[in-house]
């Protein structure tokens, strides 16, 4: 990751290892990128940052890593699985979330410098994907600590 990416908005309110109905959900990579694996430091309000380990893998006859295993790294140990339904890398990420929504669970991030621009594409393919409604804002009104 070259920035911090943000939780602009999900289908589901509450979620379990995001601070259940917690705001300005971030992340940001830590340390360097090797072997599939890479720490984050994933924060929300109010206050509460958690480290963990990211390892990308790639789902059954997948050529690409489409699964983010997520790991913590101190603390109690929480380990979940994040699903990449569509991806562009400098504008947004759509991730299925099969814990939650009866595993219609979905968000959608944006890295920081995407933070409020108009991205119709992306947004169209989070519509398509996990549907118009509910659509729960979780990065609003977030200050630069969070």
């Amino acid at each position: 990751l070259k920035e911090k990416w943000l939780m602009q908005y999900r289908n589901y309110r509450d979620d379990p290892y995001f601070g259940g109905n917690a705001t300005c959900v971030s992340g940001i990579e830590t340390g360097p990128f090797t072997n599939g694996s890479a720490p984050l430091t994933i924060t929300f309000d109010p206050n509460v940052s958690i480290d963990v380990i990211v390892t990308l893998a790639s789902s059954a006859n997948y050529t690409v890593n489409n699964i983010m295993n997520i790991q913590t790294t101190s603390g109690p140990s929480v380990n979940f699985n994040l699903i990449t339904a569509y991806g562009d890398c400098a504008k947004c990420m759509v991730y299925r979330h099969s814990y939650a929504n009866s595993g219609q669970g979905c968000s959608y991030w944006v890295p920081e410098s995407q933070l409020g621009v108009n991205n119709t594409c992306c947004e169209f393919i989070f519509d398509l994907l996990c549907g118009t409604s509910p659509k729960y804002q979780i990065y609003q009104n977030c200050s630069d600590d969070a």
